[in-house]
């Protein structure tokens, strides 16, 4: 039971450290990437944005009555 916990803190502590380097590149890149579209570039990207969120909301709430429906 210990080597299991002491290798959850080591996994816990790489995926802290790659958050904390890792964020900060992401974040700049996107920031690089917004600031050399123009406007109609940004509105259109926004929107493609918003159909890949609802789109995997929508895959999952089918798939969440899909196995509600099945357990009845």
């Amino acid at each position: 039971m210990l080597k299991v916990r002491i290798i959850a803190v080591i996994i816990a502590l790489i995926l802290t450290a790659l958050t904390v380097y890792l964020v900060p590149i992401v974040a700049s890149y996107y920031m690089n990437f917004m600031g050399n579209l123009n406007e109609q570039e940004r509105i259109w990207f926004s929107w493609a944005q918003a159909f890949i969120g609802f789109s995997i909301a929508a895959f999952g709430f089918w798939r969440w009555k899909k196995k509600r429906s099945s357990k009845e």
